[in-house]
């Protein structure tokens, strides 16, 4: 007679050997050409030989890893999920199962397993590397997320507010920030609301200046004079992150954000969905986009979800908290920063910024 499960609403997966076919560190050792003291190593501390915390500090230190190497490895070196794992992960899911994934790999190679199977990042449990004065000069591209990053305020809050619907609009921007509601359904949603139209947005355009953190300014000078792109990208309106971008002389072309189509009366009539910042991945597409197009690895900073979910594929993803601090991009961000000169000081010890 089977025992009844029914009640087990959790379970966590192993990823190395269990979810995915190989072990990622061995991989990631194969790649750099240190295979057999890696895979040694790997199978003592599997079969309980060696502890768990030693084994992965003597794998690291053999293959001198830095995030170069790693990005590298990431870029070149697709998932292998198990066959039948992404079935099994689904009826989880469709009998109200929560799936975590708990490893003692890499969080970089666990949460793009994560990714891959629509598993949220908050349930996601893997080793954070801590790379010290990694050196920077390389990135030559930045992306900055414009509301509460670039701009002290959330441009469609600050529209709501001027409408007079902020509460309904407000909560809908704080739970799409926080990744727990679709971007795309958010943004109609806000739009539906305050019932839009051209000549709400240009009377709000003409009475409402542009709100930059403070030293925002120096930072994107700072950028240029060495030699780094600077992009907006941002889930906002097209009209109010151009106005920013001319602002701080950020040319046309590097500027990603959404378009409204309105019809010859000035009435709205939907979004421009061809515009990359409508989905919830966009801001992702877009750095892959700068990756092929520039040949140079790219850096992300931003205050929300999405902006972390940009990297992969950027090389590194800088949390900014200076506005509004959200926990859950917090814990996931390996740098995180609370003042702009503290970001700054950051890029200058990483050398991107001289």
């Amino acid at each position: 007679m089977f025992a009844d499960w029914s009640n087990i609403k959790c379970v966590c997966l192993d990823v190395d050997s269990t979810v995915c076919e190989d072990e990622g560190l061995d991989e990631i050792a194969s790649f750099l050409g240190v295979t057999d003291k890696v895979k040694k190593i790997t199978e003592e501390a599997m079969n309980g030989e060696l502890d768990i915390t030693k084994a992965l500090e003597a794998r690291l230190s053999i293959m001198n890893l830095n995030l170069k190497k790693l990005t590298d490895f990431l870029d070149n070196h697709p998932v292998r999920l198990t066959p039948g794992v992404e079935n099994l992960v689904n009826q989880f899911k469709e009998n109200g199962v929560d799936v975590y994934l708990v490893s003692g790999g890499l969080y970089p190679l666990v949460n793009r397993v994560a990714k891959l199977l629509n598993i949220p990042e908050e349930n996601v449990y893997a080793n954070k590397l801590i790379f010290n004065n990694e050196d920077w000069s390389n990135i030559k591209c930045v992306c900055l997320d414009v509301d509460s990053t670039v701009c002290e305020d959330e441009g469609l809050d600050e529209i709501a507010s001027f409408l007079g619907v902020t509460d309904k609009v407000k909560k809908i921007t704080e739970e799409a920030m926080n990744g727990e509601l679709d971007i795309t359904k958010a943004l109609e949603a806000r739009l539906s609301i305050m019932n839009l139209n051209l000549k709400k947005l240009t009377d709000f355009l003409d009475n409402h200046p542009v709100r930059l953190t403070p030293g925002v300014e120096n930072l994107v000078n700072q950028f240029k004079e060495n030699g780094v792109d600077v992009y907006l990208v941002s889930g906002g309106l097209y009209p109010l992150v151009n106005r920013v971008a001319k602002l701080l002389n950020i040319p046309e072309e590097n500027v990603y954000a959404n378009k409204l189509i309105f019809n010859n009366e000035g009435t709205f009539v939907g979004l421009d969905h061809s515009a990359p910042t409508s989905r919830s991945d966009g801001k992702a597409l877009i750095v892959n986009e700068l990756l092929n197009k520039l040949h140079t690895p790219v850096m992300m900073i931003g205050d929300g979800m999405t902006d972390a979910n940009a990297c992969p594929p950027a090389s590194v993803f800088i949390g900014f908290g200076v506005n509004v601090i959200r926990p859950k991009v917090k814990t996931i961000s390996d740098y995180f920063c609370t003042s702009v000169e503290e970001l700054i000081n950051l890029l200058k010890n990483h050398k991107m910024l001289l």
